[in-house]
């Protein structure tokens, strides 16, 4: 409902600083603003068989709180879903110019009309499971949350590279399943931390991504399994150099590094963030094409031992038949990923 600033009172209420943190969550948690969950309360609370004028301020402050704690009190499930939409469609504005509105997600999933879609962001009715999962992938979250409100927003699979650096590539790139799309760019994101966590992120199209976490500690916090990844890791990154800085191929990507402090990353791998809204606020790292680059890792420090751990790698590819023998394969440019 819509009304007109004459129907208003403008008013001020002084609040008990504990009553004041609980109200700020009740409209966090809902989606609200501050004077929304207040209207939203006082009327429920006026709709109950309470005589106000017999009460004092205490109590009915009182009244308030308790309502606030009560299980009793929730937004109907229309309400609760236009919520994660419209967030969804906030994250998604954050990224896109020009912005998207509930027309032009109708018109982009093929409705003839946005009055249907209008409803659902306003909370008017309730979508059904099919079209949320629908509006699931277009928006790129995660189904559970969108349509039961269960965290995290956006899924963080387990991902286990493989040891073949050629098939590592080729599952990144999802160039092994026809069902799945190719990722217009992939973000390796190295945690701050000694102990050098790794995240990929993979993009697709502007705005839609998906999480992949690995058990890849890019540092000298290793142990001998560790040691073989990341010779694997450091074969993988080559291929990914190749196909990044030339066009031609055909399965040509954009690769981007980042090195973010320990508490953002762990916002990125519980999914509890827009993984690109994060990252716009973060520098780009070369730290990627430098670590297997015997001329670059030697100019430049991007954490404490990097060095070190790089030619450590680059001495184990080197005694690694296989292994280095792929590694001139890349660089004459015959592997069949890079034709």
């Amino acid at each position: 409902m819509i009304f007109k600033q004459d129907e208003w009172k403008r008013s001020q209420l002084r609040l008990p600083l504990d009553l004041h943190e609980r109200l700020v969550k009740f409209a966090e948690k809902n989606g609200l603003s501050m004077n929304s969950a207040i209207v939203e309360i006082l009327e429920k609370t006026l709709n109950d068989d309470i005589t106000l004028s017999k009460l004092t301020v205490l109590e009915s402050l009182e009244n308030i709180e308790n309502l606030l704690k009560s299980k009793e009190f929730a937004f109907d499930r229309s309400s609760e879903v236009a919520t994660r939409l419209v967030d969804c469609l906030k994250m998604t504005n954050d990224l896109v110019h020009p912005n998207l509105t509930p027309s032009r997600v109708a018109e982009l999933l093929g409705e003839e009309s946005a009055s249907k879609f209008q409803d659902y962001f306003s909370g008017i009715t309730e979508p059904s499971f099919k079209e949320l999962e629908k509006f699931a992938v277009f928006f790129g979250v995660n189904e559970g949350w969108l349509k039961h409100g269960n965290l995290p927003k956006f899924n963080a699979d387990y991902f286990r590279m493989s040891l073949n650096p050629e098939i590592a590539t080729v599952e990144l790139l999802n160039l092994n399943d026809e069902t799945k799309e190719k990722p217009t760019d992939i973000y390796l994101i190295r945690n701050q931390s000694q102990a050098g966590e790794l995240l990929i992120i993979r993009k697709y199209g502007e705005w839609r991504v998906d999480i992949l976490r690995t058990p890849m500690h890019v540092s000298n916090v290793i142990g001998a399994g560790g040691y073989g990844m990341l010779k694997s890791f450091f074969v993988t990154l080559r291929i990914l150099y190749s196909l990044y800085t030339s066009s031609l191929f055909k399965n040509a990507v954009n690769v981007r590094g980042y090195i973010v402090k320990n508490n953002k990353f762990d916002d990125l791998s519980e999914g509890i963030i827009h993984p690109l809204s994060l990252l716009k606020s973060e520098f780009n790292s070369t730290w990627w094409e430098d670590i297997w680059d015997a001329g670059m890792y030697k100019k430049n420090e991007y954490w404490d031992g990097f060095g070190n751990i790089a030619q450590s790698i680059q001495e184990g590819i080197q005694t690694d038949e296989n292994l280095s023998r792929l590694v001139d394969k890349i660089r004459s440019q015959e592997l069949d990923i890079l034709k």
